[in-house]
């Protein structure tokens, strides 16, 4: 049985799916390949979103369902694709049991409650096919891309540097790792350009459960806010009319208010505000710490900078070095002081944001699949499951 103590959630959670049970078996019988799509609970901005929008546009016959919070914003982008399943409700219980394929950017996001699914899968009580959609491009030893945490069927790659780590490095059985491209990458490179740069850096796992007080000791929130208000930023930005937005990790949005800004020129954003890939469409280049945002740069060809004030710390307290060296594999200088990071804004903005030929080389190598087909090989594998 569960090997800790069961929470009240885990409780209700057993309960809902007893109620659930009986109706998924007989509902399944009408439904007999239904896929259940997904992302965080609040989102539909990521690849799930873009597989659910392409298969209900161009195999509308597939039977598939989306769940998401019923209070999210984003669930007025996919209220026209139709059959919308609100989380957490009995009706997410019952789809969750009929579906025979699960398929997220996020590994048990899609259930509502992973330990009581996670319980029922190993012990062969429910089966379907679980796809990994993957929500960013894994460059580091992270332990849900292990095959004994995801337990996915189909694990989805989208260079092949990621794809040959994540095939030796994780136990997935022959054939699970699959270099099938993002869905969302079909999205990338739709826009114009604006005349923007964005400022986006990951998350701090020491962070993640600090106050408000201990954030803003932190000296993460320190080195942004300095660069928030550095004089010869605010200078270049009014200078050339361009604009700076700052949009923190989703895991760091909840301090987001803690930021200010004195410049017109730079915009402090909390998720809500705008969608992460038109930001990546509309900005001219990016200022990034170690995310892997700076992949769905790379693949438009567009100028990355590496901010890592704290690479000794990152290493030791969140993700240990993988496949992908900044140094040799990177696609953008790296500073370690702010001055190198103002020194580089000024190159890319006097270049008129073309990217040095070394990190362009390193961009094309890195992707051998650039085209508008990731989602329909994506849904033609998982069809093949």
């Amino acid at each position: 049985m569960f090997k800790d103590k069961l929470t009240k959630k885990d409780i209700k959670a057993i309960v809902l799916f007893s109620i659930a049970w009986p109706i998924a078996t007989i509902r399944k019988k009408k439904h007999p390949d239904l896929w259940l799509v997904s992302e965080r609970p609040e989102e539909a901005r990521d690849n799930g979103y873009w597989l659910y929008k392409y298969i209900k546009k161009n195999a509308p016959s597939q039977d598939a369902a989306y769940v998401i919070a019923a209070n999210a914003e984003d669930k007025l982008k996919i209220e026209k694709y139709g059959n919308i399943i609100s989380f957490g409700t009995l009706e997410h219980y019952i789809v969750y049991l009929m579906a025979s394929k699960h398929v997220s950017a996020h590994v048990d996001l899609d259930s509502p409650n992973s330990r009581v699914s996670n319980f029922l899968e190993t012990h062969g009580l429910l089966k379907n096919k679980r796809v990994f959609l993957q929500h960013c491009i894994t460059k580091d030893k992270i332990s849900f891309g292990y095959y004994s945490i995801s337990r996915a069927d189909l694990f989805v790659c989208a260079a092949q540097p990621e794809y040959e780590f994540c095939k030796a490095e994780f136990g997935y059985p022959e054939g699970t790792v699959q270099l099938l491209g993002f869905a969302r990458f079909d999205g990338l490179g739709v826009e114009k350009p604006k005349h923007q740069i964005l400022l986006m850096p990951t998350w701090r796992a020491w962070l993640a459960n600090a106050d408000e007080k201990e954030f803003k000791k932190s000296r993460y929130f320190q080195v942004y806010q300095n660069l928030l208000y550095n004089e010869e930023i605010e200078t270049l930005l009014e200078d050339n009319e361009l604009e700076l937005i700052f949009y923190p990790h989703s895991d760091m949005q909840k301090f987001v208010h803690l930021f200010s800004v004195k410049c017109k020129k730079i915009i402090v954003s909390d998720a809500g505000r705008f969608d992460v890939q038109q930001l990546l469409n509309q900005s001219r280049m990016l200022i990034t710490d170690y995310s892997s945002v700076a992949f769905d740069m790379a693949y438009m060809n567009k100028p990355i900078i590496y901010y890592q004030f704290d690479y000794d710390d990152y290493r030791n307290g969140q993700h240990s070095e993988g496949y992908f060296s900044y140094e040799n594999d990177g696609f953008g200088p790296i500073c370690r002081e702010e001055e190198a990071v103002i020194a580089e804004i000024k190159k890319y903005v006097c270049n008129n944001f073309v990217t040095d030929n070394k990190y362009a080389v390193r961009q094309n190598t890195f992707f051998s699949i650039r085209d508008q087909n990731n989602c329909k090989r994506i849904y033609q594998a998982i069809r093949e499951l």
